[in-house]
């Protein structure tokens, strides 16, 4: 019989070729089905490994024929390193993937076998730690070097607003503390392991991040260095001293004529002041002269202007001086 036609696999007729057929013909579909599969593996140049599994407890070191297996690592005993296969140009492509399989607190580290390793964006890293549970970390040879995916898109160092009580794995609380040197991404980022105390405080944004420091929070107003990274200042108190008050000197204006008084003949005399002679009744000591009270009118009052200063009295201090807050946890991502 004639030759099907076939360019993919699904066009081959797997009843050809029969029994009948000159070997002629059988050679043309040997070739046929040469054919199609170079045009389907165009880039096969290498065994191909369909994708598998194996569970791993403590450290071990995958091998170049463990292309497309995922290993399923559980660090519940103690931390797990995981060191790579050496590989050579020809090899660009190969890949195997690592998930951490129990909930608690140890990593699992990915080592090359020499030379370093990428972790998302972190470059030149000796090892490249993992341990949120559940997601699939992928690592990939290039041909020259290794590339890790991260489980976490938000860049290292970030920090998140977490509100929920537990510590989530595979993050640190933002609390102050400096992370040891099994956090290697965390410090090639940061350059420390130093992280931010975020403890009772919010974060504003560095005035000059665009290389101009546009001058909303400064050193001298504020007690904060707005273009210092970590920089910190501020309370939820203030007080309040006689200097910090401003300079005001109030008018007093007596208006005339606010009343009659009595002036009474002399020492040593009964003296009445108020309106009639029935105000209060003062009796002066020691000798005196007799004489008439005089009665002063109120139309004789002059008016009387004056003023009265307030420079402050003692240290206040305000309470409850705080912007609108809700508090949550605030947590680092380290890997």
């Amino acid at each position: 019989m004639g030759l099907e036609a076939a360019t993919w696999i699904t066009d081959l007729d797997g009843t050809n070729p029969p029994s009948g057929d000159k070997k002629s013909q059988g050679d043309d579909h040997l070739r046929l089905i040469k054919l199609v599969l170079r045009a389907c593996f165009p880039s096969a140049s290498k065994a191909w490994y369909n994708p598998t599994a194996s569970s791993k407890t403590t450290d071990f070191n995958v091998a170049a024929t463990d292309m497309n297996r995922t290993f399923i690592i559980d660090t519940s005993a103690g931390v797990v390193n995981a060191t790579l296969p050496t590989l050579v140009a020809g090899d660009a492509g190969w890949e195997c993937s690592f998930i951490k399989s129990n909930t608690g607190v140890n990593a699992y580290f990915v080592l090359p076998p020499s030379g370093t390793i990428a972790s998302g964006e972190v470059f030149g890293l000796a090892k490249t730690r993992r341990c949120i549970p559940g997601h699939r970390t992928r690592v990939l040879w290039s041909g020259t070097g290794w590339v890790a995916e991260r489980v976490v898109r938000a860049p290292v160092g970030s920090i998140l607003d977490c509100p929920v009580a537990a510590l989530p794995v595979g993050y640190e609380f933002a609390m102050g503390q400096t992370l040891s040197a099994s956090y290697p991404d965390y410090i090639a980022v940061v350059g420390s392991g130093v992280v931010q105390d975020r403890q009772g405080r919010v974060a504003a944004g560095r005035t000059d991040m665009d290389g101009s420091d546009n001058g909303l929070l400064t050193t001298a107003l504020s007690g904060v260095n707005g273009v210092a990274l970590g920089a910190n200042g501020g309370g939820q108190t203030v007080d309040i001293i006689q200097t910090d008050l401003p300079n005001i000197v109030l008018p007093i204006t007596i208006a005339a004529g606010q009343g009659t008084h009595f002036h009474g003949p002399g020492s040593g005399l009964t003296n009445y002041i108020g309106d009639g002679g029935g105000g209060v009744r003062i009796v002066a000591s020691g000798a005196g002269t007799n004489g008439a009270a005089t009665n002063t009118g109120s139309a004789t009052l002059p008016s009387m202007t004056g003023t009265s200063p307030l420079n402050g009295g003692v240290t206040q201090t305000h309470l409850n001086k705080v912007q609108p807050t809700m508090i949550t946890n605030m947590i680092v991502v380290v890997e």
